[in-house]
């Protein structure tokens, strides 16, 4: 049996994606177009790596600069800045608010995000959402990091937890811990030979429902 649910933030609960590149794209404006085409495209690419960690990558590899705390700290500032204030009106991903009003009460939810931890209750309450879920995890910890912490903290089986993700960053927290994963397919080639794959949330419950008889 299935009791908990694990969801990524961007591209899964929220249609975030094609947003966050653009912003990572204005906090490295100041580097110049051909460092930030290259930061955007890359963004379109990944997922799931903690942001203060992506900023640095970019920083390092790049740009080609140190990464200082001070420097990722003030560039984090801006994205946050900026991503807070589209939450408004970025879309949902379609029928996210739906599938969380029906099976909210049934399954324990639980929010593995790559943004700051103490940002994600003002996330989730901008949206509407803050309600459906036990707990919100963030960076600097990565997401495997935050499948171990449910299991141990919560005492699931790995068998009663699947992980809901959009990147392979997701995938491999997921399998790394023995837990299902069901990919949001959003065209990334590395998933698309996922078993477990849907277009959008109204399609997550019969995924369920197939693992939830052992995923036969």
């Amino acid at each position: 049996m299935l009791r908990s649910l694990i969801f990524d933030f961007n591209g899964v609960i929220v249609e975030s994606t094609d947003k966050n590149a653009q912003f990572y794209g204005q906090i490295f404006s100041r580097y110049g177009r051909n460092v930030v085409e290259r930061i955007k495209e890359h963004y379109q690419n990944t997922g799931g790596i903690p942001r203060q960690a992506r900023i640095a990558m970019y920083l390092r590899d790049f740009v080609g600069v140190e990464p200082t705390a001070e420097l990722i700290e003030e560039l984090s500032r801006e994205f946050t800045r900026l991503y807070m204030d589209s939450l408004n009106d970025v879309g949902l991903v379609p029928g996210a608010r739906e599938f969380f009003e029906q099976y909210g009460v049934k399954y324990d939810i639980f929010l593995s995000s790559g943004a700051p931890e103490e940002d994600i209750p003002e996330m989730l309450c901008i949206l509407g959402l803050e309600s459906f879920f036990i707990r919100g995890l963030g960076a600097p910890r990565r997401k495997g990091e935050h499948v171990a912490f449910i299991l141990k903290e919560y005492g699931y089986n790995p068998r009663e937890v699947v992980f809901i993700g959009d990147s392979p960053k997701d995938r491999e927290a997921a399998k790394d811990n023995g837990i299902w994963f069901v990919a949001r397919d959003r065209g990334l080639e590395s998933l698309q030979q996922e078993r477990f794959r849907i277009k959008d949330l109204y399609d997550l419950p019969e995924v369920l429902a197939e693992l939830e008889k052992g995923g036969s």
